[in-house]
């Protein structure tokens, strides 16, 4: 018999991810898997490392058959590779950090079901960087609206609205440095986004502490 194969738990292959410890299935060693269409199958770890096996059969719902469904299944993995498996590069910033997967999109059809395909230029986004992958706290999203929505971001409320630095600089027309480097001088939110230069002059004004 070969020697004991090391786990392959949390790696993906294809459509399987690896979710339990190599067994010795008739002389075969085998791994758990979990499909992405829900199932959970066993198959062969040499199956598994020479890509011979990518899904749970050939009935798999999950199976991509366009361009359109393999944009929001790699999206789908991904989401869910990088909250479960300590492999991931991200895992860090995700799994690692307590961001999980809520149990209906566990999936992928039922992720399919509630966020439909994305466009070319969107991709998937939480609304509440703290918070976990569900239908109430995500969306499809533009590289400009994800970049507003880091945990990095400056938030400055003025006159009932609430944008992120990057956004006042296109409302407002003044450049995105200007603003952080006003913000990060205490200026309150009217002289931050205000158009009139500061440069060269005794600008006085009351240290601002924003409460947000």
């Amino acid at each position: 018999m070969m020697p004991f194969p090391h786990s392959l738990q949390g790696c993906r292959f294809g459509n399987l991810l690896v979710i339990g410890w190599p067994f010795s299935k008739q002389g075969v060693y085998s791994q758990l898997c979990l499909c992405g269409c829900g199932k959970i199958i066993s198959k062969s770890v040499y199956d598994l490392k020479n890509g011979r096996i990518k899904y749970c059969g050939r009935k798999c719902k999950n199976k991509p058959v366009n361009k359109k469904l393999a944009k929001a299944y790699r999206i789908w993995w991904g989401m869910v590779y990088r909250c479960d498996s300590p492999n991931a590069m991200q895992y860090e910033n995700y799994g690692g950090r307590g961001i999980k997967v809520c149990a209906r999109w566990r999936i992928y059809q039922n992720f399919l079901d509630d966020m439909g395909h994305p466009s070319q230029e969107q991709s998937l986004d939480r609304i509440n960087n703290d918070g976990d992958y569900c239908p109430e706290n995500c969306r499809w999203a533009t590289r400009f609206e994800q970049a507003n929505n880091t945990r990095q971001n400056v938030f400055i409320s003025y006159n009932g609205e609430r944008h992120s630095v990057s956004e006042w600089s296109r409302i407002v027309g003044i450049p995105t440095p200007t603003i952080n480097n006003r913000y990060r001088l205490g200026y309150c939110p009217k002289d931050c986004l205000s158009k009139e230069s500061f440069k060269g002059k005794i600008h006085r004004h009351k240290k601002y502490k924003p409460s947000e």
